[in-house]
């Protein structure tokens, strides 16, 4: 979650916003960040959580970026069962959306890694 809002962040331009929603849907939790901005191009959308896939060097404020941190969140999200979609429109906002699942006691010991859950 973290990574994702740095990312709201540092691509909203002044005076944009950012809105975080989220909600729970029988044994699912649903988590959304949407910001305003420039958004993503549709070109680029299958390829943001690529290991080092940069859609555009010049974007952003972070000029060092390289590129791994979409890839991380999606395999962390992978790792506890999760899922991880981007939806976007140009020079209009940029959403990501996170699905994750609750687990039961008795799933969390069997859960890859020595991974908790966090419900």
């Amino acid at each position: 979650m973290l990574n994702l809002l740095n990312n709201a962040v540092k691509y909203t331009p002044e005076g944009g916003w950012i809105a975080l929603s989220g909600r729970r849907e029988d044994r699912t939790v649903r988590l959304c960040i949407r910001n305003s901005g420039e958004g993503i191009a549709e070109a680029d959308l299958p390829f943001v959580f690529d290991r080092f896939y940069k859609a555009d060097a010049s974007r952003g404020s972070d000029q060092n970026s390289l590129g791994l941190g979409l890839y991380l969140v999606k395999t962390i999200v992978s790792l506890h069962g999760g899922l991880i979609t981007v939806r976007s429109a140009q020079n209009a906002y940029c959403e990501f959306e996170l699905l994750l699942q609750e687990h039961t006691p008795d799933q969390e010991k069997e859960m890859p890694y020595g991974s908790e859950s966090i419900w």
